[in-house]
């Protein structure tokens, strides 16, 4: 039996078998991409070396901290502003 007769049997079934092939194909080939996935990060992470990842991400999150702490800086330095000015009366009443 050949594919496209094997396509043809199952159009002529009903629509909760036709549904159910859907699924379990589905099912399938999301399974051995998932597969292939996993192997292929394996893959990758035995080649490049951790370490060179490791270095790059380290250097982003210093830049990250460091522009977390100018951030507070501004932050607080503008509350201080606040705080220090006189509050504003309103002369025309």
């Amino acid at each position: 039996m050949n594919f496209q007769n094997k396509i043809d049997e199952i159009r002529n079934k009903p629509e909760h078998i036709r549904i159910r092939y859907a699924l379990v194909f589905t099912a399938i080939f999301t399974i051995l991409i998932v597969i292939i996935w996993f192997f292929s990060i394996k893959g990758q992470e035995s080649k490049s070396g951790n370490s060179s990842v490791n270095a790059e991400e380290g250097e982003i999150i210093n830049q990250f901290q460091e522009q977390k702490k100018s951030m507070q800086n501004v932050t607080e330095q503008m509350k201080n502003t606040i705080k220090n000015q006189a509050p504003v009366q309103d002369t025309n009443q």
